[in-house]
């Protein structure tokens, strides 16, 4: 069975097994194969940048990496599923991807993980622990 890593930056997974770098690709059949693994409930391994998981930051405005490390990869997992689905994950996780800095002070920040709720993605208590940079 391969086990699959998420890219940092996404779009993208690894697959662990050869390393491959898989593209966030519907016709790509590498990625349907990730995304039928992912809907069987299997969770990829997080975001690693320069070989450190990422922790949570101490200031309001991250990069777009280290916001998308906040997830955990279960809620990574399925964000990208329904990003596939949900008009407003889609619409929410593309302004992410386009962003080099994320404010997590902004509100279109909040209305975003608010789309996440919505869609039973996140919790309102992981939407605050995202959202309080670390003292």
């Amino acid at each position: 069975m391969n086990v699959y890593q998420l890219k940092t930056p996404y779009p993208g997974v690894i697959r662990l097994s050869d390393n491959a770098s898989i593209p966030e690709d519907n016709e790509n059949r590498d990625w349907i194969e990730y995304m039928a693994w992912v809907h069987a409930g299997n969770t990829p391994e997080p975001s690693v940048i320069n070989n450190i998981v990422v922790t949570k930051p101490n200031n309001s405005v991250v990069s777009k990496e280290v916001f998308w490390a906040l997830f955990t990869p279960k809620e990574q997992a399925g964000i990208i599923a329904a990003a596939m689905s949900n008009a407003a994950v889609g619409a929410w996780f593309q302004i992410i991807q386009s962003h080099e800095q994320i404010d997590l002070t902004d509100s279109l920040t909040s209305q975003g993980l608010d789309a996440l709720i919505s869609a039973s993605l996140l919790t309102l208590a992981r939407k605050t622990a995202i959202l309080t940079p670390a003292s």
